[in-house]
């Protein structure tokens, strides 16, 4: 009987140390579970005005490149595996043929000629130097890249009025050089839907802001094509597209 009763002595005691680990390794589990599925803090999610914004800088313009999608049709998605893009946005708006709406200039490829459009009234070229600018008319030197797009939102640091007919309120693609000549592209959209946005009568003044909030020190700022056809992945936050962009801006990841 005494044999009996120290077995179920000892077998009592290994239950409960053989528990003890168990139930502690499963607490450990919990916690490290937790960690992996804890929500990263917003830190990418800015706000100016009642609106969210995101921006992207270029540090080195000879790394970016315009990917045009006229008639592929392909989704940013595809676009960033092909290309093995770290950034994406949209850039140039097109019309219902599938045409650029101006002067489109791709890897020294000219696709689109340039139009004189009182709404798409800038372009952003990056030339043979890579560097980037916006400017009013077409730069007279070898253009490696170029979207003539708009409205021009600032122009030498000074904002720039809008009168906009049928304004509505949509997600914002914006493209600026900033006085360290720095090419960055900035979304300005929503919290509650992401496709919505400002005004483009607005859209300036909100850059502007936005753009001394961070520091930015933002010289010049367009328009690039927005809405349901834009597209924005940065480290901090990818939005896709509904409808085909028409060409991508990407930066190959190193």
């Amino acid at each position: 009987m005494k044999k009996v009763l120290l077995w179920l002595l000892i077998l009592i005691f290994a239950v409960g140390v053989l528990s003890a680990v168990f139930f502690n390794r499963r607490g450990e589990d919990a916690t490290e579970n937790q960690t992996d599925e804890r929500v990263l803090p917003a830190a990418s999610e800015r706000e100016v005005g009642g609106f969210l914004y995101n921006f992207f800088v270029v540090q080195n313009a000879s790394e970016l490149d315009l990917i045009e999608n006229f008639e592929q049709k392909k989704s940013s998605r595809e676009i960033i595996e092909e290309n093995n893009c770290a950034f994406v946005s949209s850039s140039s708006f097109y019309t219902i043929d599938n045409e650029p709406v101006g002067l489109v200039v791709a890897d020294y490829e000219t696709l689109g000629e340039y139009k004189q459009n009182s709404l798409f009234n800038g372009v952003f070229s990056i030339n043979d130097f890579d560097t980037p600018r916006i400017t009013t008319n077409v730069p007279g030197d070898r253009l490696r890249i170029a979207v003539q797009s708009g409205p021009i939102l600032i122009e030498n640091g000074s904002v720039q009025s809008l009168n906009i007919r049928n304004d509505k309120n949509s997600r914002r693609i914006v493209g600026f050089v900033t006085g360290k000549n720095e090419f960055g592209v900035m979304a300005v959209y929503s919290g509650d839907n992401k496709f919505s946005g400002p005004l483009l009568a607005d859209l300036a003044e909100l850059v502007y802001r936005a753009g001394e909030k961070d520091g930015l020190n933002i010289a010049d700022a367009i328009n690039f094509d927005g809405g349901s056809a834009s597209t924005f992945k940065s480290d901090e936050v990818f939005m896709t597209e509904i409808s085909p962009v028409g060409a991508f801006f990407c930066l190959q990841r190193e």
